[in-house]
């Protein structure tokens, strides 16, 4: 069977739903699915350009776009969130997407 704390995945859902909407581009498309070996894969989508630096500086501590009133702390807290659940974060471009 599959566990994981609801409440962190859904801060890590969430916030990765936010940034999409705030710096992707429409439409937002999020999908899940369980695997046959019970896991769980969330991927976020959007049809913006992608991340304006290669990922590994995006989700550092503190990065954030110029203009973004953001801190740059959310996908380095999504990372170390999933970390404890068990679980990573990568990143695709065309179309954008996270995925769990």
């Amino acid at each position: 069977s599959f566990m994981t704390d609801p409440y962190w995945l859904g801060v890590v859902v969430e916030n990765i739903l936010k940034n999409a909407v705030r710096h992707g581009k429409s439409p937002v498309v999020i999908r899940w699915t369980f695997t046959a070996s019970q896991s769980l894969t969330i991927a976020v989508s959007d049809a913006g350009p992608g991340l304006e630096v290669d990922y590994k500086k995006a989700r550092q501590f503190g990065y954030k776009k110029s203009a973004s009133p953001c801190l740059g702390l959310g996908l380095d807290i999504c990372e170390a969130v999933l970390q404890k659940l068990g679980g990573t974060l990568a990143y695709s471009a065309r179309p954008t997407t996270f995925t769990i």
